[in-house]
């Protein structure tokens, strides 16, 4: 049995070490070679847990780690300094080290998050993703829909046959060589299109069952369309998971005819959830404690705490688009983490598998700001972003067509710069978020990222790492070493 140092901190021999407890001449230069002095990164976020323990969360490598709060002065918090010598140091030190808590000393932490975000940009390996857009149209008139203005100017269409076929050949073309084909069905409200899905699918997953590329559909819908039959032909169509939106207040999501549908999608999911992986977005616009009342407790009603993948509360922004231009919540962030945290609470008393956990992996930044995805609008227009579906002025080719027409609306999100505002470039959690959302920062000048910023992330990214902690610890005792098996990233 190893022994264990007197402190996480202790350097001790490695066991590369021979016999003799004596390194070859050769390991020892390899060793003095990369002798280094670590400190602790510029992305770690430390909160404080009972009984005199912290939790480190880094934000670049998403690692976890819970030690005495004694040790973590030590080792990671301000001033904190070690010798490295691979081979001749404390497991623990060489595992924070490993997962990102320590780095060498002068390392550029802001150029390494931007190569990670650059080579997210470039890579057509992994796979490649496309937001299909079979309708712009929809069966519901949301104040706040980003699309909203498109389906007032316009007539809104589905997606013709001949586009349909297109929309395929381009989709194989673009997922050949890649190892995943993601297809998001989109709208306006994409079950208005279920006859597209189901003559589409057939063709793409026979494509890719064949070059043996993995195929993940997903769908993102009001779910008022979500009845039985739509369900299993979803299911026939291999979708992986449906996200479906619901309102506080509720009135916010009446159809046409001016009567509420939360009801009717709440009977929806009770089957759905059964048959497919379902995340419900609440879109918060104003807060009332009736209104949560009543959509939690009818969600326990239909057993929808044990059905549901997972339930999260979304904060309202004002697009570009709207059909009005006051339908951004005028909750402030402050009071939304507020009631976020507040109603969080509640559900979970409910059992309700509400997600306000931390990201278990660095993200590469917003999909249109990279070459492996695109938005495809019913008459097979090639965007970037879906917010701009339907304006044929910022499309920048075709399905019908082998070539970028419009290079400079590709160009302006192809060569988008994370990192060109300095608050959000020194910010510890500009390794989860790329500077917020792209579109808003060129077609909404003026226009910061503040209120996503603060609702999403910081205003209760402590209380997240809490979350994490309770939930990958459940009753168990916390491990009390640094040099404990929580280390997770």
């Amino acid at each position: 049995m190893q022994e264990q140092p007197a402190a996480a901190y202790e350097v001790r021999q490695s066991p590369e070490a021979g016999s003799t407890g004596r390194f070859s001449p050769r390991q020892e230069a390899a060793h003095t070679v990369f002798r280094a002095v670590l400190v602790p990164s510029r992305y770690n976020v430390s909160v404080d847990l009972p009984d005199g323990r912290a939790a480190v969360y880094n934000t670049f490598s998403a690692a976890l780690t819970i030690l005495p709060r004694a040790e973590w002065r030590r080792i990671l918090g301000p001033g904190a300094r070690f010798t490295f010598l691979p081979g001749a140091v404390a497991p623990a030190i060489s595992r924070l080290h490993a997962s990102g808590f320590l780095i060498p000393e002068g390392t550029d932490e802001v150029e390494m998050v931007r190569q990670h975000y650059q080579r997210g940009r470039h890579d057509r390996v992994s796979g490649f993703t496309a937001n299909v857009l079979l309708t712009m149209g929809c069966n519901l008139a949301c104040r706040y829909c980003f699309q909203g203005q498109t389906q007032m100017e316009t007539r809104p269409r589905m997606m013709a046959a001949e586009t349909e076929d297109a929309v395929i050949e381009y989709l194989k073309r673009s997922a050949a060589g890649t190892k995943m084909l993601r297809v998001s069905w989109f709208g306006g409200e994409p079950l208005l299109g279920l006859r597209q899905i189901k003559r589409m699918t057939p063709a793409l997953t026979e494509f890719c069952d064949g070059a043996g590329i993995a195929y993940r559909a997903v769908i993102t819908t009001n779910g008022v369309l979500l009845e039985r039959e739509a369900v299993d032909t979803l299911v026939e169509a291999r979708l992986s998971q449906a996200q479906v939106s619901l309102d506080v207040p509720a009135e916010l999501k009446h159809d046409k005819r001016g009567r509420c549908t939360q009801d009717r999608v709440l009977d929806n999911l009770a089957y759905a959830a059964e048959r497919i992986p379902t995340q419900v977005r609440v879109n918060l616009t104003r807060d009332d404690v009736s209104e949560w009342d009543r959509l939690f407790d009818g969600m326990a009603r239909r057993g929808l705490n044990k059905t549901l993948a997972s339930v999260f509360i979304a904060h309202v922004y004002q697009p570009e688009a709207a059909r009005g231009s006051d339908v951004g919540s005028p909750e402030t962030p402050a009071t939304y983490v507020e009631v976020m945290k507040r109603q969080y609470e509640r559900a979970q008393n409910l059992g309700l598998p509400m997600e306000r956990t931390v990201a278990s992996r660095c993200g590469s930044g917003c999909a249109a700001t990279s070459d492996n995805a695109v938005t495809i609008d019913p008459e097979g227009l090639l965007y970037k972003c879906p917010d701009d579906a339907g304006r044929p002025n910022r499309a920048y080719g075709s399905v019908f067509l082998d070539i970028v027409i419009k290079s400079e609306n590709l160009l302006r999100w192809l060569s988008y710069d994370w990192f060109q505002y300095e608050a959000c470039r020194e910010c510890t959690l500009m390794a989860q978020c790329a500077g917020g959302c792209p579109h808003q920062r060129m077609f909404q000048p003026g226009r910061r990222n503040d209120s996503y910023c603060y609702w999403a992330l910081r205003g209760d990214l402590e209380g997240k790492i809490r979350e994490t902690v309770e939930h990958l610890l459940g009753t168990a005792d916390v491990p009390s070493k640094a040099d404990s098996p929580l280390c997770s990233g």
